[in-house]
């Protein structure tokens, strides 16, 4: 497996020059707050740690990326994919996620306060011990997708969620 080791600077340097394929890319604890990477591939990169606070990543792919405890604190995300990404400990707090594709992604120990979810994939996502304080499902899909310990849901949307294919560890099979 080939990886590519680079810093930030060569990163927004190549992006600027026109490279959006960044899969396999190494880039841990980065700081690209603010950065816009719109359409970026990061397939299969090692984002852990990074800092994408405020950022500009719209239909960009995180596809299997290991991207735990990284910050998207108020990031634009619309239709970015998450398929099979490690997201344990992720920040999405305030982030912009609709029509974005989070299908079996890994969320255990993340921060969704008041993330947009509206037309999102989250099938067979796992919500396990994550802030959903203002989280917006709405239209999202949600089959098979398991909750567990989570707080901030209220009991119609958790209802609502049961009805559309959720799982919650205290909810019929």
């Amino acid at each position: 497996m080939t990886v590519n080791v680079m810093d930030e600077c060569e990163l927004l340097e190549r992006y600027a020059n026109g490279e959006r394929d960044f899969q396999k890319v190494v880039l841990v604890a980065a700081n690209l707050r603010k950065a816009d990477l719109r359409d970026s591939n990061f397939s299969r990169s090692n984002l852990s740690g990074a800092d994408f606070r405020q950022a500009k990543l719209d239909r960009s792919n995180f596809f299997e990326a290991d991207l735990r405890v990284a910050n998207f604190s108020d990031a634009s995300l619309v239709n970015a994919d998450f398929t099979l990404a490690d997201l344990r400990g992720i920040n999405f707090n305030g982030s912009h996620l609709q029509g974005a594709c989070l299908s079996n992604a890994n969320l255990r120990n993340g921060d969704l306060v008041g993330a947009n979810l509206q037309n999102s994939r989250l099938d067979r996502a796992s919500f396990i011990d994550v802030d959903l304080i203002g989280t917006d499902f709405t239209h999202a899909d949600v089959r098979d997708a398991y909750f567990s310990d989570s707080i901030g849901l209220s009991e119609s949307v958790k209802l609502n969620l049961i009805q559309r294919g959720a799982k919650f560890d205290d909810s019929p099979n």
